[in-house]
């Protein structure tokens, strides 16, 4: 995995994260309709399981290499 790659799963890392920090906040369940927490949740744990597939094939390819 090169720097650019690394750089760039930190933008849908951070967003993903974000999303799971508001759809925790108890306030924010007041404020934000119900389906769009159902979708900032799925987009949240989306993200986690992507990032953590492509992170394990990843460290399965580097490992191969030594």
């Amino acid at each position: 995995m090169d720097f650019l790659t690394g750089l760039l799963m930190c933008i849908p890392l951070y967003a993903a994260f974000r999303a799971f920090a508001i759809t925790r906040n108890p306030e924010a369940k007041k404020r934000i309709p119900k389906t769009t927490l159902k979708a900032m949740t799925f987009f949240a744990y989306f993200t986690f399981i992507v990032l953590g597939f492509f992170i394990i094939t990843e460290g399965i390819k580097y490992l191969s290499q030594l």
